[in-house]
């Protein structure tokens, strides 16, 4: 799996859980650890993977239930269709 996004959905988690120590705790794992998935020198576990990705997934669950906005937000170009291809000219 992309690096890129192991990084991404940790941060994530981290601004959810208040920082990295209480994430380090909820996902049962140490801080030395942490630090090597953040910076890309090791992969999570799948169980950890998992538990943090649940976690960014509960918190968008919970903001999208108290979003009262009318109409469904617009697709950004990017989202969820892929890769982008350069415009032909």
């Amino acid at each position: 799996m992309n690096q890129d996004l192991h990084r991404k959905l940790l941060e994530r988690a981290i601004e959810i859980a208040g920082g990295k120590a209480p994430l380090c705790l909820r996902l049962g794992v140490e801080r030395h650890s942490l630090e090597f998935w953040l910076t890309g020198r090791a992969t999570p576990p799948d169980d950890v993977f998992f538990a943090a990705t649940d976690l960014v997934l509960q918190d968008d669950v919970s903001r999208a239930s108290q979003d009262r906005r009318k109409q469904h937000r617009e697709m950004l170009p990017g989202d969820g269709e892929g890769p982008q291809r350069p415009a032909r000219i």
